[in-house]
This record gives structure tokens, sequence and C-alpha cells, in this order.
């Protein structure tokens, strides 16, 4: 069975000719989109909803954080709407998990990505991935 685009394109051949054709199929062929757009487009349905928003906030980490928390911290995983962090040393673990910073980042993550998307922060000793999946 054909498609219908290759019918269509079956019937501009025999009407314009295969020279002049090949014009009018080109003409009426979608308009390209960036890559990015296309695997936006792509993506959900490929990966499951929490992976893709892992990947956006991993990506926005450094705005969410600061450039300073971005380069001492790592969001590990996202679990049942926690994010797991992980933090270089201890010692900025025990400045970056209190209720005043951890309510900051939280916030942050919410007005970006929605109140839905994260519930929670856990921070977590870097160099000991505990598995999310």
């Amino acid at each position: 069975m054909q498609r219908r685009d290759d019918t269509l394109d079956w019937l501009r051949r025999d009407w314009y000719g295969m020279e002049r054709a090949r014009y009018e199929i080109a003409a009426r062929q979608p308009r390209p989109v960036p890559i990015g757009e296309a695997l936006d487009r792509a993506l959900p349905s490929i990966l499951p909803k929490t992976m893709l928003l892992f990947g956006k906030i991993r990506s926005a980490w450094p705005e969410i954080a600061g450039p300073e928390n971005a380069r001492r911290t790592e969001p590990a995983f996202l679990k049942d709407g926690i994010l797991f962090v992980e933090i270089s040393h201890p010692a900025y673990r025990m400045a970056l998990d209190t209720p005043r910073v951890k309510q900051l980042l939280l916030r942050k993550l919410q007005e970006r990505f929605g109140k839905t998307a994260c519930s929670d922060l856990k921070f977590v000793p870097g160099g000991r991935r505990v598995s999310g999946r």
C-alpha cells in the first residue's frame, strides 16, 4: 500500500514531467527545523517524564544554585519528587543543608519547573552515588 505522499509525488511526476516535478515536490516538503526543536518534539515520546525533567534540572543547575554552589554540587537523580544532590565536601554540605538554603533552592526549582516537579531536596556525599533507578 502506497502512502498518500508517494501517490501525490507520482501524480506530480506524471503531470509536470520528471524535471519540473522535482522542484514541485521539493517546494511542498515541510520546512527544515532546528535539531533542538526536532528533539524537543521527539524525546517526550521516547523518554520518561522524570528523565526529561532531570535533564532540564541538570542543565539549569548553575542558574538555580548559582555558579559557586554549582561548582561544588551536582544533581545526582530525581526520585519520587525528591532531587538528590551530590556535594563534594562535608563542610559544604553543612552549609547548604540548612532550612533557609534548601527552601531557596527548592523555590527556584519550583518556579522554573512547576510545583509538582520537585517537592524536596536531599544532599548526599559526592562519590557515593546511590542509584535512583
